[in-house]
């Protein structure tokens, strides 16, 4: 079997395990910072043993190839942190309001001062 049956290359930007949602990015994102293969199967319990290997074999193969598509797509979800930061979803605001009001009358009850 081949090493590319194991995933779905969806585009230049997402590389999914066959059958699950998760992209290749995540397995070795955990394997690049010295996690184990045992330890990702835990972190990761839908994935097989055999497609976590598969997935470190496939980065060793191709490590050059697979190096630039880890950089494209942290560079790609670095882009989308930043947009997000600087047009939050109504509800984010929401709920930050309500995260403030909540600290505000915690620090009341506690006779603390909150910075402004």
């Amino acid at each position: 079997m081949q090493l590319e049956s194991y995933f779905d290359f969806v585009n230049e930007s997402a590389i999914r395990i066959r059958g699950h949602r998760i992209g290749i990015e995540h397995v070795l994102g955990d394997y690049c910072n010295g996690t184990s293969p045992a330890e990702i199967l835990l972190r990761y319990p839908t994935l097989t043993r055999e497609e976590i290997d598969a997935t470190i074999r496939y980065y060793v193969a191709n490590k050059q190839e697979v190096d630039e598509y880890l950089d494209r797509v942290e560079r790609l979800q670095e882009e989308g942190w930043r947009q997000q930061q600087q047009n939050p979803p109504e509800f984010v605001i929401a709920l930050r309001k309500k995260i403030d009001r909540y600290r505000r009358r915690s620090a009341q009850r506690s006779g603390l001062k909150i910075a402004e």
